[in-house]
């Protein structure tokens, strides 16, 4: 797992990336509030997870849960 640092003049974000055999994945963090989860198979290159939305700083860490939790079944 690779996070970045933040990047970003005009809108801050920063990123969250894994990468395996079976699944490429990144979430992307704007200050804004903005969010993208992203996930392609990785033989197929399919996507496995595409959502944008806009949450709340509470909502952070139930959204990453919730994209690592359906990386996780993915994988398996």
């Amino acid at each position: 797992m690779e996070v970045s640092p933040i990047l970003g003049d005009e809108k801050k974000a920063r990123y969250i990336e894994l990468h395996n055999a079976m699944i490429s994945a990144r979430a992307t963090i704007w200050e804004t509030g903005e969010a993208g989860f992203a996930a392609l198979d990785g033989k197929t290159g399919k996507d496995v997870i595409d959502e944008s939305m806009i949450i709340e700083e509470w909502q952070l860490d139930d959204k990453l849960n919730w994209w690592l939790n359906e990386i996780v079944i993915y994988s398996e």
